[in-house]
């Protein structure tokens, strides 16, 4: 049913030792390693947008990459790790839809955590762009397992404590907009199209998503002219409006707000406090069998 684990890169800064991994067979697909500290107590997750990349994705021009770089000096118990994937533009390949993407993402951190027996690791998602709701999507999909008994695929639901949203695809979108141009388009060719299809997918995740979503620290990171966005959020007519939210701004452009070059930048600082108090609240490990209406 689901593809075989994929193979790992470490790229170490420091000197512990790592767990034995594998290669990686595709450069830019799966997981790609960064830090792994003395007494990692978080696993921290980055996930680029559409025709991103694992690594150049959190790079700035002058080849800083702030996960390799700086974020593992400020938060030295962890691990901290990219993953890469490929969604093809060829319409009517449905097995690299973007929902089988998401489970895909589940999946391989499953495994690899347990691989690694750190099932019960808290968890933060970086989320760049469209990368957003893929983590969206991947778990509203972990947390609907725990209706199947035999999976245990929804302790990585369980374990997330945070997610942030850099810039994301779904910010500002007004849910009742895309409901009403779903309706429109039904019995239409429009249904046939990708724009119809991805529409119709993105609400359905939002939407359950919505539902979930107290459970975790949702961080909006937007740009400065994203203020709009925020205003939207916080009138509650934004489709990502939600409990247990907060919003960053950073003067920095879509493509480079999830770079930081420097510990010294405005971005970064609020970034890292973020995460900071996500782990101070989060300082306790889950039971993977213990369901959340338990």
């Amino acid at each position: 049913m689901y593809a075989p684990l994929p193979q790992m890169v470490c790229s170490q800064t420091n000197t512990t030792k790592v767990q034995p991994v594998l290669v990686v067979e595709k450069p830019d697909d799966g997981f790609k390693l960064f830090h792994v500290g003395p007494a990692p107590k978080v696993d921290i997750v980055a996930v680029h947008g559409l025709r991103g990349h694992r690594e150049k994705s959190w790079t700035t021009p002058d080849g800083v990459n702030w996960l390799q770089s700086l974020l593992n000096q400020d938060i030295p118990n962890s691990r901290i790790m990219s993953w890469g994937y490929n969604v093809p533009s060829s319409p009517g390949k449905e097995k690299h839809s973007l929902q089988n993407v998401s489970e895909k993402l589940v999946l391989d951190l499953y495994r690899l955590r347990e691989m690694t027996k750190t099932q019960t690791r808290p968890i933060i998602f970086l989320a760049h762009s469209l990368g957003g709701s893929i983590v969206k999507s991947a778990l509203v999909f972990s947390d609907l397992e725990r209706e199947r008994p035999a999976s245990r695929l929804d302790v990585i639901s369980a374990s997330t404590r945070g997610v942030f949203f850099f810039d994301t695809t779904e910010l500002g979108i007004s849910t009742h907009g895309m409901s009403k141009y779903l309706k429109s388009a039904e019995g239409s060719d429009q249904e046939n199209n990708e724009i119809f299809k991805e529409a119709k997918w993105l609400l359905s995740v939002l939407n359950q998503y919505l539902s979930n979503s107290a459970k975790y620290r949702n961080v909006y990171v937007t740009p400065r002219n994203g203020q709009e966005a925020i205003q939207k959020e916080e009138t509650g007519d934004a489709s990502s409006s939600q409990i247990n939210s907060s919003y960053i701004v950073i003067n920095a452009s879509h493509n480079m707000i999830n770079k930081f070059g420097s510990v010294e930048e405005d971005g970064y600082v609020k970034i890292k406090k973020e995460i900071s108090d996500i782990l101070v609240e989060s300082s306790w490990s889950v039971d993977p069998y213990v369901k959340w209406d338990e």
